[in-house]
């Protein structure tokens, strides 16, 4: 067990945040950005790399997604944009979602075909743009309405077979995944669920650096038990590929490499705005632990 005094569980956390680097870099170290449509002084995943990418312009990850690939729209920590290279991994959250999304699948492939012919003959479509439009009026004021179009979209995009090909005025252009994945991720088999939870755990303490074992859920979010949680961690611990840390009493675990950073780390000598959903944010109660600030 290696102990850190706040002072450096603080410093350390510091720099793994917030030492600059280009977009690219920053997201390879994040794995993830949080999206949110939001825009009370800025929107999340702008916020989140402005602070760590000096020379980042708004909108630039729009670039890096619907241009270049380098990610996509996914589910990961709630909706956030992720590594493309890392498709293969995440094939677990569609497997994952499929049993979440039965009413659609059981009860309405008709709805599923529809979708998939007209996203095949007509190319990229917002859901309004669909010549299949039908509604249900006993999903009125539910969380995506009473259209049974956006319905089949969100089941497939949850599973995997259509993905985010642009935004039109913040909406999600929808298109097959096989037209915007690369063919080689496309095509690569699904490595097993236990490597997936496995590199999913290892995502999360990478993005946040100190990390509680009883984070709350939403920290993880992944469609496990909390008892296959706790018995993958402690997987992780045994082989190494995490460090179990106490700050003051407090349980953490780390990786190792983000410990080896910790003779170097300095905190950055430059005031930063931290967005509410930034990834140092994500467990509550550990920055009120670490840094006295109970975010409410």
């Amino acid at each position: 067990m290696l102990r850190l005094s706040l002072h450096d569980a603080r410093r350390l956390l510091a720099a793994h945040h917030f030492t600059p680097g280009d977009a690219r870099s920053v997201l390879r170290r994040l794995g993830s950005v949080q999206f949110d449509p939001l825009n009370p002084v800025g929107r999340n995943h702008d916020l989140v790399l402005q602070a760590r990418v000096h020379d980042y312009k708004v909108g630039d990850w729009e670039n890096l997604t619907y241009e270049e690939r380098f990610l996509y729209d996914a589910w990961d920590k709630q909706a956030s944009l992720v590594l493309m290279k890392d498709w293969p991994l995440r094939r677990i959250y569609h497997r994952w979602h499929r049993r979440h999304w039965l009413e659609v699948f059981d009860a309405h492939p008709e709805a599923l075909d529809a979708v998939r012919e007209e996203l095949a003959r007509r190319g990229p479509l917002t859901s309004s743009a669909f010549e299949y439009q039908v509604h249900k009026p006993e999903w009125r004021g539910s969380w995506y309405g009473a259209g049974l179009t956006k319905r089949a979209l969100r089941a497939l995009w949850h599973t995997g077979e259509v993905v985010t090909h642009s935004r039109r005025n913040g909406h999600h252009v929808y298109d097959l995944a096989e037209r915007v994945v690369p063919a080689e991720l496309h095509r690569a088999p699904p490595p097993p669920d236990g490597e997936s939870v496995a590199w999913l755990l290892k995502l999360r303490h990478r993005a946040v650096g100190l990390l509680r074992p009883n984070a709350s859920q939403e920290v993880w979010s992944l469609d496990i038990s909390a008892a296959e949680r706790r018995a993958a961690l402690s997987s992780l611990v045994a082989a190494g590929d995490l460090v179990p840390v106490e700050v003051e009493g407090v349980r953490f675990h780390a990786l190792p490499e983000t410990l080896a950073a910790l003779d170097a780390a300095r905190f950055p000598e430059r005031m930063i705005f931290v967005a509410p959903l930034d990834q140092l944010m994500w467990d509550r109660k550990a920055i009120a632990h670490l840094f006295g600030f109970e975010y409410v």
